[in-house]
């Protein structure tokens, strides 16, 4: 036999021996590049940037390619160590037989090319018999006819083939590195290696404490939109730093605790499990570690965008509550006469205008609703139930804008009264509070929920206030330091006719306000000529525009969570499997020595309850932490439902725990079997 074709048998029947890791690693591998392979079908595929909003989806889409991308190679060579691991005595054993190592690492060059070529095979042709489907549920999300092209996508699998060729090189060459500078006793003992007791760090304890402390502290301290998106990747960095520091020396404290307990340890059920993991929590504490950010991830993006899908109804709603709205912001507005914008007359005259154009339409207005907000730049913060806004001027930064109106447009707006006296405000902001200050001034608040600025989404700038009067803004205005004053116009309207009538007269009547504005000009040489940067959309452009936006993120959203379950749910059956290998022979001495089957069960359940409800409790203090923080960020996209998002945060934690629960059960009966020792059997 020739040494090509003994190193084939060879890499063929360690394959086969060692299925039940290998198995594992190519189905996960195969789910993997079917799941590259799918995202680059839809992102590259030519008939989706002829739907509309399908250019947005096909964004996404290549955004999911790259996270897949990274997280593969991440993945698959963290799950890789796990299998040489388990297989260096194996391969020391070669080496002290007289196999050479270049030999060794043919072998190895072997079982990664049937591996890979399994994997990538089977994934592409997976990901070409699913396209169909996948493609049904995208033109289902867009609402669009069947106008995508169904074949087979070249590009999709240049781009797997390429890709995956390449990690799966990367990691044999990794493997076959580690083989040649490694000596054969280390090799020998690599599966035991690592097995000295650490020693539990204060510094790494306290270091990670403070990191999660940090990033619990950003997140819950946000109280915008903008700080939320500034904040959110930091939050993240030093949570995810806080993790691996806390699993890798807290839990090290706790084992070592819990080994000076002599109540506790030196019960049959607790003193295996507990040395065994303290001897290799090096291990277990990042395999914790990656699963309990795994979760994380997981409830985080199915919570955020089933609720961002769920809401999204309401928030159309809000942004186009008639047929047709036309909104946007009057810049460069004269301090002189700018003011005059806000006043009745002024929304009078907006009113006759759209009935005027209207009716040269051949069309008549049916329900209108027109106001008019002074929009100051504003830098704000929330502290001890008080939002403090401090009025500035910047070309270079932008921090928010408060939108203010008075009490009379509020009650042509809602037909509500609210009877305000001059020292108090309405305010629909990013924090509750009973006062607000404006540059200094006090006012004290009442608090709403609702949005009462339809076309709007108020929180997602500094907020939004009703005042008394004209006279209170008035005084607001005169500290505003910009050299003009920026107002926001909002016009919403049902008139007869089709919704092409409604979208005509909308452009009709921007272009005769844009006019308007020219008898507002501010003379300041500084100052930009004014203009209202508005435009017209009708209910039908809006529905489809978000909708098929947070569809997508949905369909991007459930593609990426089942991407991180399924990693964790691997991670979780090496783990189990891995160490149901190393403690085999220390179960067999102990049911040696006396014991029982029962009892080896009763310490596999205090090490299972261990290992598994520390990363899953864990996860879920990750979730509550970013909670403001993600609760803040989906206000940009118009959602500002606290409650819904509680509901499907909660409900996407239960289902996500149950099915954790269901992956630990199985895996740890199969660390069972592994573990359980008959007599007359030999040790390892």
């Amino acid at each position: 036999m020739t040494g090509s074709n003994l190193s084939w048998t060879l890499a063929l029947g360690n394959i086969r021996r060692e299925r039940k890791f290998f198995v594992p690693y190519i189905l996960a591998s195969t789910g993997i590049v079917m799941m590259f392979y799918l995202l680059v079908y839809i992102w590259k595929d030519p008939g989706l940037k002829k739907i509309s909003t399908g250019e947005t989806l096909s964004a996404l889409m290549g955004f999911g390619t790259v996270v897949v991308g990274v997280f593969a190679a991440i993945f698959l060579l963290y799950i890789n160590n796990f299998l040489m691991k388990r297989r260096n005595k194996e391969l020391g054993i070669y080496n002290i037989l007289g196999m050479e190592k270049r030999h060794i690492g043919r072998i190895l060059q072997m079982e990664s090319l049937i591996t890979s070529v399994i994997s990538i095979t089977a994934g592409i042709l997976l990901g070409v018999v699913f396209s169909k489907l996948v493609q049904m549920i995208i033109l289902k999300i867009l609402g669009a006819p069947d106008q995508l092209t169904g074949t087979v996508n070249l590009q999709g699998v240049l781009y797997s083939v390429i890709f995956f060729s390449v990690l799966f090189e990367l990691i044999q060459l990794r493997n076959r590195f580690r083989v040649q500078f490694s000596r054969p006793i280390e090799l020998l003992k690599g599966s035991d290696s690592g097995e000295r007791e650490p020693q539990g760090n204060i510094f790494l304890a306290l270091t990670g404490a403070a990191f999660l402390v940090a990033g619990y502290t950003l997140a819950l301290r946000v109280d915008d939109v903008l700080s939320g998106i500034s904040f959110f990747f930091i939050a993240v960095i030093l949570v995810i730093v806080g993790t691996y520091l806390l699993f890798t020396s807290v839990s090290v404290v706790v084992l070592k605790l819990l080994k000076k307990s002599t109540n506790y340890y030196y019960k049959p059920g607790h003193f295996t499990s507990v040395s065994g993991m303290l001897f290799r929590m090096k291990q277990n504490a990042v395999g914790m570690a990656n699963i309990c950010i795994l979760a994380t991830m997981v409830l985080v993006i199915i919570s955020t965008t089933v609720c961002l899908n769920t809401g999204i109804d309401k928030t159309i709603q809000n942004l186009t509550p008639m047929k047709a709205s036309l909104s946007g912001t009057m810049s460069g507005i004269s301090k002189e006469n700018g003011l005059k914008l806000i006043s009745p007359a002024s929304q009078s005259e907006v009113r006759q205008l759209a009935k005027k154009t209207a009716e040269e339409k051949n069309s008549r207005i049916q329900d209108m609703m027109v106001y008019t907000a002074y929009c100051p730049q504003v830098r704000y913060h929330s502290k001890n139930n008080t939002i403090s806004y401090h009025l500035r001027y910047s070309t270079k930064s932008y921090t928010g804008s408060l939108m203010i109106i008075d009490e009379q447009q509020y009650k042509a707006i809602t037909g509500k009264d609210l009877h305000l006296s001059g020292r108090e405000v309405l305010t629909h902001t990013p924090s509750r509070a009973n006062q607000v200050k404006i540059n200094g001034k006090a006012f004290k608040a009442r608090c709403t929920t609702e949005n009462f600025l339809p076309t709007t989404a108020s929180r997602t700038q500094g907020g939004a206030i009703v005042v008394k009067d004209r006279n209170v803004i008035q005084r607001i205005a005169a500290q505003d330091p910009a050299p003009t004053y920026t107002l926001y116009r909002a016009v919403t309207f049902t008139a007869s006719g089709s919704e092409a009538v409604n979208r005509s007269i909308g452009n009709s009547l921007n272009t005769q306000l844009n006019r308007e504005m020219q008898s507002y000009a501010s003379k300041a040489k500084h100052a930009e000529g004014p203009a209202f940067f508005g435009s017209c959309s009708t209910y039908t452009e809006i529905h489809s525009m978000l909708k098929g936006f947070t569809n997508g993120f949905l369909f991007l959203g459930i593609f990426l969570g089942l991407l991180f379950t399924l990693a964790a749910a691997l991670i979780i059956y090496y783990k189990q499997v891995s160490e149901g290998y190393y403690d085999k022979n220390n179960f067999a001495i102990m049911q040696q020595v006396g014991m029982s089957q029962a009892e080896v069960k009763r310490s596999i359940r205090s090490q299972v309850m261990f290992v598994f409800f520390t990363p899953i409790i864990v996860a879920a203090c990750h979730m509550s932490g970013a909670f403001n923080m993600m609760n803040h960020i989906l206000q940009l996209f118009g959602l500002q439902d606290t409650y819904l998002f509680l509901k499907c945060s909660g409900i996407t934690f239960l289902l996500f725990t149950l099915l954790y629960l269901i992956v630990y059960l199985v895996t740890s009966r199969e660390y069972y079997k592994i573990v359980s020792w008959k007599a007359g059997e030999r040790l390892d």
